[in-house]
């Protein structure tokens, strides 16, 4: 995954701010001028489409009266949730990967069951082979 794309912690996070903020009866909009941001911007944070940084969360956790502990609440349990990567390969120095390449990572990342991600994954290399052979 993108270290810039948002995690499961990230869209956590952006749910319990979604939280605190209806419980203290405030609008987007509300919030967004506490803080001074567009309402756009905290409905993003809130679906977990983009990632809050740490500076930003101390200025929610602080306009909405919380300790910004309370973002991380259930986060132990959240990852221990999260499936355990078996990848232990890393591209090589200078490896970039097409757009079209960029574009399947992300729609397999979606893919949640294992046995369906190794059909696929299975399929690929087959496929690819073939190819290579045709080639030869």
């Amino acid at each position: 995954m993108n270290n810039k794309e948002p995690s499961l912690i990230d869209k956590m996070v952006g749910q319990l701010l979604r939280k605190r903020r209806r419980e203290l009866k405030l609008t987007q909009e509300e919030l967004g001028e506490i803080i001074g941001l567009a309402f756009q911007q905290i409905q993003k944070y809130e679906r977990g489409a983009n990632r809050i940084p740490a500076g930003r969360l101390y200025e929610f956790a602080t306009a909405l009266g919380v300790d910004i502990s309370y973002f991380y609440q259930d986060a132990a349990a959240t990852l221990d949730q999260q499936p355990v990567s078996t990848q232990t390969e890393t591209p090589k120095d200078g490896f970039e990967i097409s757009r079209e390449g960029k574009r399947m990572l992300k729609a397999f990342e979606r893919i949640e069951c294992d046995a369906v991600r190794s059909r696929i994954s299975t399929f690929i290399v087959g496929l690819a082979e073939t190819e290579l052979s045709k080639v030869e």
